[in-house]
């Protein structure tokens, strides 16, 4: 195994978009919508997107790997997407682990 230095800004980043979905989390309810212009956006989607963000530079620091902190990110992304569809059985996630764990094999012996 090389001596990689862990990239501390993945770090630095997942702590700030954090303590940053922690604060709109307290701060504002879900259904709370942001004017901009004449257009109401909702907050959720941006709260999503700060988590799986979040998700991204952890996971990225915590693995070393651009591509497996995209994985992990994506694998997460798509089952919260699947849960808030009512897609729940188990099944499907047993599908969605295969998909993820052959596709980390796919990339593993690209290598």
């Amino acid at each position: 195994m090389r001596n990689k230095k862990r990239p501390f800004h993945f770090l630095l980043l997942a702590i700030l978009f954090g303590i940053g979905i922690g604060y709109v989390i307290v701060q504002y309810p879900p259904s709370y919508t942001i004017l901009l212009g004449h257009f109401p956006l909702p907050i959720f989607p941006f709260i999503t997107l700060a988590f799986l963000f979040c998700c991204f530079s952890l996971f990225t620091y915590l693995f070393h790997s651009h591509l497996q902190g995209l994985l992990v990110t994506i694998f997460i992304g798509m089952y919260l997407g699947m849960r808030m569809a009512g897609v729940t059985h188990i099944f499907f996630l047993l599908l969605l682990l295969a998909l993820f764990g052959s596709l980390e094999l796919f990339f593993l012996k690209r290598k």
